[in-house]
């Protein structure tokens, strides 16, 4: 009689990664496109949904609401396309993550406003407009889909220790190494390198080379944006695999049809227009960033507490 063989998270997230890798390698460009209009609509809708069920893991609900606020207006001047307006919202993101920080860690009024007030001085004085626009360019795209990604998967194999859990955050980081040293053979060749649709997340591309001091060759652009690809769909995947710990599909039905109901014009628009899509949706994705970072930051400051708590046992 044949074993009834059960797949546990860790594994079933290793077949994901290597589904992900190997579509990556083929199809970078129609991959990227395609995970992002069909799954991250999804995904946005349920982590927003589920981050609201646990107060955003902050002290109190409303405690998110500057950053809601702040997000908006974000959104809102990026439409201006102005060079004076792109500056101003390099700095209002890094704030954002500042006051992220403040409202994670401190449950004083007093001292969250008084800390905030200090520290963006310090980010007003000593922080140039490079640097801050390289955390409101790579912060909401690669450092969210792969970074914090691996951040919650290193997390997971910590807590829970056994071989799968670090062979799975192992597999993550061999997956994202993979293009350093192999270049993709898509069955597109290059057709989409001058595509509208998909000359954003080529941009992101180029400016990830540029940031790594990498040539901007076809084929280490071919590499990035394989990378690109890879991250963005396992990211959304990862998500969608952990029904037994975030049970976002456990939604009262009534939410279950305006969620179903948003995705599918969600959807809709990017299949009319693509650009169209990257531009309502733009919001979304934004403000699923920011709302996510509390608990970026606690996952963060537990690793390191598990990490120090591991050297200290082994070292007595």
């Amino acid at each position: 009689m044949l074993r009834r063989f059960d797949l546990n998270l860790d594994q079933l997230n290793i077949i994901l990664m290597f589904v992900s890798l190997f579509l990556s390698y083929y199809a970078p460009f129609d991959l990227i496109l395609i995970s992002y209009a069909f799954l991250g609509p999804a995904h946005y809708l349920t982590e927003i949904q589920w981050l609201d069920k646990r107060n955003y893991f902050l002290h109190k609900k409303t405690d998110i609401l500057p950053i809601g606020i702040a997000t908006t207006l974000l959104i809102i001047f990026s439409l201006l396309k102005t060079e004076n307006v792109a500056t101003f919202n390099c700095y209002l993101f890094v704030a954002i993550m500042l006051f992220s920080v403040i409202i994670t860690f401190s449950t004083s009024q007093l001292s969250r406003y008084l800390y905030f007030c200090i520290a963006s001085l310090m980010v007003l004085g000593f922080m140039g407009y490079q640097l801050a626009s390289l955390f409101y360019v790579f912060v909401p795209t690669l450092v969210h889909v792969y970074l914090f990604t691996g951040l919650f998967i290193l997390y997971g194999a910590i807590k829970k220790g056994g071989f799968w859990g670090l062979f799975s955050f192992l597999s993550f980081i061999c997956c994202g190494a993979y293009y350093f040293f192999v270049t993709p053979l898509p069955l597109d060749s290059l057709r989409f390198y001058g595509d509208e649709e998909s000359r954003i997340f080529v941009e992101l591309g180029e400016q990830t080379l540029r940031l790594l001091n990498v040539n901007n060759t076809d084929e280490n652009l071919l590499r990035v944006m394989a990378f690109i690809s890879f991250a963005y769909t396992y990211h959304y995947l990862n998500w969608f695999s952990k029904t037994r710990v975030i049970r976002w599909h456990e939604i009262h039905y009534s939410k279950a049809i305006s969620l179903g109901l948003i995705y599918f014009l969600a959807v809709s628009l990017y299949i009319f227009n693509y650009q169209l899509g990257l531009m309502v949706l733009l919001f979304l994705s934004l403000l699923h960033v920011v709302l996510e970072f509390p608990l970026n930051l606690l996952t963060a400051r537990n690793v390191i507490r598990e990490l120090a708590i591991t050297y200290r046992r082994s070292n007595p």
